[in-house]
């Protein structure tokens, strides 16, 4: 058996766990030009206004996530499909990784694609750059840390869980 029938096998049997029948992958594949492997393939078929969406099982389904069920199969739960080409209409599985939201935020400020100002720069921000260490290291309580900041107990949590100000 040649790769190439090993892998059309392997497709096959990935759709028939997965329930997705040839003629639902068919329809998928006509919402999208397929060039080059190393090329983004991009939906044109509906989309958000930014990712493209297909309709799999009776409900919308964001048609990279698709793509990657598709090639590559099932994805755990908590797990994002991520483009790592930033290319958001792109379906091509080589252009996709799984991650969790962490995972994509950080890979998005990695490549400085985070947007508007962050932490003190911020036109809500309520704290200070040089507040954060002293909020993460202070074992106070989170109630009485958020009094003498100004901020509620949730944010002095959210910063010492490094969820929010974790640029720092």
């Amino acid at each position: 058996m040649t790769n190439r029938n090993r892998s059309v096998s392997f497709a096959k049997e990935r759709m028939n766990t997965l329930n997705i029948s040839q003629r639902t992958a068919a329809r998928f594949r006509k919402n999208y030009h397929q060039s080059e492997p190393d090329k983004c393939w991009v939906w044109t078929g509906a989309t958000n206004g930014k990712y493209g969406w297909f309709w799999f099982d009776g409900r919308p389904m964001m048609a990279h996530r698709f793509a990657w069920l598709l090639a590559i199969g099932g994805v755990e739960d908590g797990l994002l499909v991520c483009h790592r080409c930033d290319n958001p209409p792109c379906v091509n599985p080589a252009h996709l990784f799984l991650g969790t939201t962490q995972d994509n935020t950080a890979d998005r400020h990695t490549k400085g694609r985070s947007h508007g100002p962050q932490g003190a720069n911020h036109a809500m921000a309520m704290l200070r750059e040089a507040d954060i260490p002293a909020i993460r290291q202070d074992a106070r309580p989170s109630r009485l840390l958020g009094r003498i900041y100004g901020v509620s107990k949730t944010q002095i949590l959210r910063i010492k869980n490094r969820k929010s100000w974790n640029h720092l």
